[in-house]
């Protein structure tokens, strides 16, 4: 199995090959390790990504904190049994990660007085 994050023009940022039945959760840290992006002038490569977007297979609690410590922002459905979880423990069951920002414009606006 090939995964490998890619630019918005579709041009790879690393490769890393794995075998078929690898989750994908555990390649994606050592996936995103790998990524060298040159600057245009003097500079070391940059290393980290602005953003990461996937999909439900990787909303893992492991993988969130990972991205967090390392400053990424993630766009990154959460999975429906993990919903209902939080959902049953109640007051408990914390805050749902965040999935979309709307930007400062929106955000600011909601605090403007009428």
């Amino acid at each position: 199995m090939s995964t490998s994050p890619a630019t918005a023009a579709t041009a790879p940022l690393a490769i890393l090959l794995t075998p078929g039945r690898r989750h994908d959760t555990t390649c994606a840290r050592p996936l995103l390790e790998r990524i060298r992006v040159p600057r245009t002038g003097l500079g070391r490569p940059r290393r980290r990504p602005d953003q990461v977007v996937a999909d439900k297979a990787y909303s893992s609690r492991g993988f969130r904190a990972y991205l967090r410590k390392r400053g990424i922002v993630c766009t990154i459905p959460e999975k429906d049994d993990q919903q209902r979880r939080r959902h049953n423990r109640g007051r408990q069951g914390g805050r749902p990660p965040a999935f979309a920002w709307h930007g400062p414009a929106r955000q600011w606006a909601c605090h403007v007085p009428d």
